[in-house]
Parts: C-alpha cells; structure tokens; sequence
C-alpha cells in the first residue's frame, strides 16, 4: 500500500465567535486527557498492592492491582478503544468550523478527502460499536473484531494463589509471593478467530497515534500548561508507538498492513 500524505486545506469557511472557538478546543483538549490517562494506565505492568496481612505465613501475600477481574480490565480496554475513535467527531467540528478540509496524497498523486484512513482505527470503531450497539451495524472493516482472553506474565511472581469470593461475581484476589509488577496481554482477533491483530493496548494506541501529527496542524494546542503537557505526552505515545510491536518475536500471525 503506497503512502499517504495529509493536509489541511481551505474551504469555504464557517463563521465561529471566539468564544465557540475556545469551547470546541477545550472539549478536545479534554478528550485528549481522558485518552492520555487511560493510555497511561493500561501499556503500563499491573501493579502488586502493600502486603496482605490476614493469609497464613507461607500463602502469597502481595496482591496484583487490576487482575481481580479479567472482564473489567477488557472493558478498560473497550473503553480506550471508544475514546480513540470517538475523538474524530470533534476534530471534525474543529476542521469545518476553520473551515479547513483534510486531504490525503497517495502514493499516485491522487488527492483524497479523508479522515480515517487507518487500520488500526477502524478495529477501534468495531470493538467500540459492537460493545455499544450489541452488534456492528456499520462495521468499518471486515474482520468483527474481538478481544481474546486476559493472559497474565507471571514468570517474575514466584508462588501465585487465585481467592475467588465463592460467589458468581468471578471476582477475587490474585496474589504473589514476589511483588514484581505484572505484564498482562489482550489480544485482538477476527471474529472468526483466523487474524491475530497482535496486543489491544498497542493496537489502539497506534489507532491514537494516527490523529497525532493532525492534532498539531489544527492549532489546538497552545503555549498554556496545558496544551504542553497534553504535547508533551502526545509525544511520549509516539515514542511508545515506535519502541513497541503488537506482535511477540515467533509469534505466528497473519500481518495486515497497518497503516
């Protein structure tokens, strides 16, 4: 697939007062902190809590932060995913409103009108909708995405003991005897189970990093403290997305091209 340039165009514009100008920009800006912080959260090792005290000496004592549930860790995950696409609607108030029109060049020369053009954005709108609606209505590729499972590296935790309430809730303690933080991995699949599009958190992110470089066009971000700590970790992301991979070294997957 042959690369593609974006740029802002002008058209005919729409008038905006300031003050709507300023209100659009902060709900953005607001946007891209939610993002931020999930983000944050969820590429980062699970985290083992302070000693529990109430188990038998020679029990594992050092609880595992947010292995408690697997599910609510994949609706973290779903929720990421919803808060990458979902900024679109407002970028695209943003480029009307400035009465701008974003272009792609291809590799051919040819100009388009686009606003997702990416992979792994589109997986972010399936998984998205489908939570939503129950089902995909519009699906945005081929595939029906799905999360797989919740693996859990425990290699570093020594002795692991899983306390589960008795009830049906499926929640419970998962504890070790070392209290070494906890990779975790989720991964995306077709529905069909035959496409492995490789670690959730890294695919959506890279879904995220696709709007970046049109973030700093639009002049949303400013000189204030906010705008440059939202920069700056916009560009700890891009770092982030160019240091890791969504697929294991060996890991036997059919590669699609993202782009």
């Amino acid at each position: 697939m042959g690369k593609r340039k974006r740029k802002l165009g002008n058209k005919s514009r729409k008038q905006i007062t300031p003050q709507e100008s300023q209100c659009l920009a902060d709900e953005i800006k607001e946007e891209l902190r939610s993002i931020i912080r999930q983000w944050d959260k969820l590429h980062k090792p699970l985290q083992c809590s302070e000693k529990v005290s109430h188990l038998p000496e020679n029990h594992p004592h050092y609880r595992i932060e947010g292995a408690q549930s697997p599910d609510e860790l994949k609706e973290l995950i779903l929720r990421f995913a919803g808060s990458v696409w979902q900024l679109k609607d407002r970028l695209k108030l943003w480029v009307e409103a400035k009465g701008l029109e974003l272009r792609e060049t291809t590799a051919n020369g040819v100009q388009e009108a686009s606003l997702e053009k990416s992979l792994n954005l589109l997986l972010c709108a399936d998984l998205y909708n489908a939570k939503k609606h129950g089902k995909l209505n519009h699906p945005r590729t081929t595939f029906s995405p799905t999360l797989s499972g919740v693996s859990f590296d425990t290699s570093k935790s020594g002795v692991v003991g899983i306390y589960y309430d008795g009830k049906a809730s499926k929640m419970g303690d998962f504890l070790a005897t070392n209290p070494e933080p906890v990779p975790y991995r989720v991964k995306i699949l077709s529905g069909d189970g035959k496409v492995c599009f490789g670690d959730a958190v890294v695919v959506i992110t890279r879904g995220f990093g696709y709007w970046i470089p049109l973030i700093r066009q639009l002049g949303i971000l400013m000189e204030d403290l906010e705008s440059k700590w939202i920069a700056e970790n916009l560009s700890r992301i891009e770092e982030y997305i160019k240091q890791t991979e969504p697929f294991k070294p060996g890991e036997e997957v059919i590669h699609i091209e993202n782009k």
